[in-house]
Formats: structure tokens, C-alpha cells, sequence
């Protein structure tokens, strides 16, 4: 007689007696009628012998079937994973599986809950990795879209994260309810998106009603926030920004493109009819904050704003000084 050729009572038995979770998964792959008297067998054995461990991986791989087979047969929907502390939930969500946080969700799982370690719930880590369909499921599932935190609110942290643009994430939230003109540490998300040369972010804050006169430290305005990248310079004065407008220290959107060097904004700006005379408060001209900057940076924005010749000029009369 065949191992085979056993009852399933049997079957079932030999599998009971086994203590590791492996060795019954390879005699279930041995036919498919014993995958079939198996199959479910094995997804009770490790919600009661492994505390439901493979609930993280179906998790994290967006096997939604097996989610399903798990959470009935009982395991635990806030379980943390032994080697990273993350529960389900914040592994869907890194995993970007929306239909996986959907499940979890209605299975009760804590959508506020965080990982050991984690300094991100669900909602925050969505916004961080623009997980657009994950941040709808949980914002659909009664989380706040104005939640706030030390990074400011889920607009702001979206807005900060300049090293790819979160505008699918920015359109969700703002759909949801999320307030436009929310300020943290005196500053609301359109300005964040501006110093941080999140362009595209800024440009969907705008079209959904953003101000553009909101000032920030010393007085600055948007356009002065935005001469770190020039692709956000050409959205605002696009958007109708003044390129004349001052700060308090009397200094024009050019003054700080130039004292920053930044070459590609002035450029724009003088090309826009920025006034190259314009003086501060304390009489300054932008082409001489660009000579004064310490750096190459500043004198190539000095050749560019007068030409080589006057460039050169400068740059000995500088040398001269020192």
C-alpha cells in the first residue's frame, strides 16, 4: 500500500503529527488531491502553531486569496512580524497592495497603528512612499486627511519630498478634505512645495485654489522660496506671480536668486523683466549679491546677468578688496 493510497483521515493524521510547517507543504505539493486535503489544513496549522506568520508575507506579496484563507481561519489582525515589528497593515501599505489594506481594514485592523520602531502610521506612510490607491482606501476608511504631526500636516510631508513629486497623493488628499492653507511652523504646504522645488506638488496646490501671497520668514513670498529650482520659478510668474515683490529686507526674487547663484532663475527672471537695479533696503543690487556670494556659483551667475565683460570686472574689483 502507497502513502497515497491512505484515507484522507489518514492523510490529515500523518500531516498533524509533522512539526514543521515545510515538511507539511511538501507532502501537500506531492498530488494535487493532497494539495486539495491539505491546502486548508496548512493555513489553520499556521494560525495555530505560528500565530497566523504567513498573514505578513500574503501581505507584503498582495496575495489576497491567501489574506482571505488566513483572517478566516483566525489569525490575529494586528499580529507584529517577529523580524521588523511591522503589523500587516503597515506592510500592505509599504507594498503598496490597496486591495490587501481594504481587507485589513475590514477585519478591524488598527488603522493608526505603527510598526517598533516605525515612526509612520498608515496614512503617513502612504503620503511618504505616494501611495496614491493605498492613502484613498484608508482616507475612505474613516482616517483624518488633516491628521498633523511633528512634520506638520499630510499635505506638508508630501509637499517636503522634493526627490520625487507626490502630486497623485496631493490630489487624493485634497479630494478627501485635506485643508490647502493648514500652516506649520508658519508655513502652508505651497510654500513647502516651493522651497523644496516640489513642482508639480505645487502646481496641483495652485490649481486647487492655494493662495500665492502668502509670505513666509523675513517676508518672503513664493517666488523668492521657489529660486532653488527654476521649474517652480516658471509656474509661479506663469500663475501670475509679482517678480518685483519684496521682502523685508527689501530684496526682490532676483536679489536671492542671485545671491544663492542660481543661474537658471535669474536667467528666467531677467528674461521675464526683472529689474537688474533693483536695490534693497540696504542698497544692494542683485548683480553685486551675486559677486559677493563665495563661489563659483555667484560669478557665474554675475556673467550671466551682465555679460562677461562687466563679469570680469567685478570679479577683479573682489580680488582687490580682499
Amino acid at each position: 500500500m502507497t502513502l497515497l493510497s491512505l484515507p484522507n483521515e489518514l492523510l490529515l493524521a500523518i500531516s498533524e503529527s509533522q512539526d514543521c510547517q515545510r515538511d507539511i507543504n511538501a507532502f501537500a505539493r506531492t498530488s494535487r488531491r493532497c494539495y486539495t486535503l491539505l491546502n486548508p489544513f496548512l493555513y489553520a496549522y499556521n494560525v495555530r502553531q505560528h500565530q497566523g506568520s504567513a498573514l505578513h508575507w500574503a501581505a507584503s506579496q498582495g496575495q489576497l486569496k491567501t489574506a482571505q484563507e488566513l483572517l478566516r481561519q483566525g489569525a490575529q489582525i494586528d499580529s507584529r512580524n517577529r523580524k521588523t515589528g511591522k503589523k500587516p497593515l503597515i506592510q500592505s501599505v509599504h507594498s503598496d497592495h490597496a486591495d490587501i489594506v481594504a481587507l485589513l481594514l475590514a477585519h478591524g485592523a488598527d488603522p493608526n497603528a505603527k510598526g517598533d520602531g516605525e515612526p509612520n502610521d498608515a496614512i503617513r506612510s502612504a503620503v511618504i512612499r505616494n501611495k496614491a490607491a493605498v492613502a484613498r482606501v484608508l482616507l475612505d476608511n474613516g482616517v483624518d486627511a488633516n491628521l498633523t504631526g511633528h512634520r506638520g500636516s499630510l499635505l506638508h510631508i508630501a509637499a517636503g519630498r522634493a526627490h520625487k513629486n507626490r502630486e497623485e497623493v496631493v490630489r487624493v488628499l485634497i479630494e478627501k478634505g485635506a485643508n490647502i492653507e493648514s500652516i506649520y511652523d508658519g508655513e502652508t504646504p505651497l510654500q513647502v512645495a516651493c522651497w523644496s522645488g516640489s513642482v508639480e506638488v505645487a502646481r496641483c496646490l495652485i490649481e486647487s485654489g492655494a493662495r500665492l501671497d502668502t509670505r513666509g520668514r523675513n517676508g518672503s513670498s513664493l517666488l523668492h522660496q521657489a529660486t532653488n529650482e527654476v521649474k517652480t520659478v516658471k509656474l509661479l510668474v506663469e500663475k501670475g506671480a509679482d517678480i518685483e515683490v519684496k521682502d523685508e529686507q527689501g530684496e526682490t526674487p532676483l536679489h536671492r536668486a542671485c545671491w544663492n547663484g542660481r543661474t537658471e532663475a535669474a536667467a528666467f527672471l531677467l528674461d521675464q523683466g526683472a529689474d537688474i537695479e533693483a536695490r534693497s533696503s540696504s542698497g544692494k543690487t542683485p548683480l553685486l549679491l551675486a559677486v559677493l556670494w563665495e563661489g563659483t556659483a555667484g560669478f557665474d551667475a554675475a556673467a550671466q546677468l551682465s555679460g562677461f565683460w562687466l563679469f570680469r570686472v567685478c570679479k577683479a574689483f573682489v580680488a582687490e578688496r580682499r
